[in-house]
This record gives structure tokens, sequence and C-alpha cells, in this order.
């Protein structure tokens, strides 16, 4: 026998994911089918059978891809819990609040028709003349 020469892109476990995948989702829409069959003939206990196994088939297609992302986050080289803890600390420093206009700050706090600001976020709400 002799070998192949041409490298797959993916490892063969991958692709074996991707298949089953592949396959689960099909048969996800066989499925509705299957239960309209079941109802047209009012055979309650084929529709509770393929309902059950749709349920399964559709926990199963969430592992299989929950599987092929680590998968391929593992062949691409990313990291999974530091790189996501670090890019939402950035996202925090980086965050500005909205500018608002005195109006807006007035209607928002119920001081509309008093002329004074409202207090900003932690100073006292007692105002000294």
């Amino acid at each position: 026998m002799s070998k192949s020469s041409t490298q797959s892109p993916i490892d063969d476990l991958t692709y074996d994911v991707i298949t089953v995948l592949q396959n689960k989702a099909k048969a996800l829409e066989a499925y509705d089918k299957y239960l309209s069959d079941a109802e047209s003939e009012d055979d309650d206990e084929l529709k509770d059978l393929f309902t059950e196994m749709r349920k399964q088939d559709e926990e199963h297609v969430q592992v299989l891809k929950e599987a092929l992302a680590r998968r391929l986050d593992d062949d691409l080289g990313y990291e999974e819990e530091e790189d996501d803890e670090d890019y939402e600390d950035e996202d925090e420093d980086e965050v500005e609040e909205p500018a608002s206009t005195d109006v807006d700050d007035e209607v928002l706090n119920g001081v509309a028709t008093s002329g004074e600001q409202p207090p900003r976020r932690g100073e006292s709400t007692t105002r000294h003349r």
C-alpha cells in the first residue's frame, strides 16, 4: 500500500466531528417531516418518540459544536479563558460615559423646572450657598 503525500488541512477526529455534526443537522430536518407524518396520522406514540429523539439530537448537535470549537481553537492556537479575560479588562478601561447635556440631566433627575443642577454621583444632595 502506498501512502498519499497530501496532508489534510484538518485531522481525522476533527473531520469525524464535522461529519457527525452534519448528519445530526440533517436528522433534525428529517424529524420535522416524521413529526408531521405522525401528527397527520394521529399517532401519538410515534409523535412522542420522534419528539424525544429530535430533542436528543439537538443536545448532541450542541455538544458537537462545542467540541468542534475547542478542537479548532486548539488547532489555531487560541487560549480559552485567558484571552477572554484580558479582552474584557481592556474594554472596561476604554469605556467612556456618554456626554449629556444639562437639559438631559435635569429632565432625568426630575428638576427640569428648578433651574438648579442636580448633584453629581458621589456629591452631597445638600447645597451650600
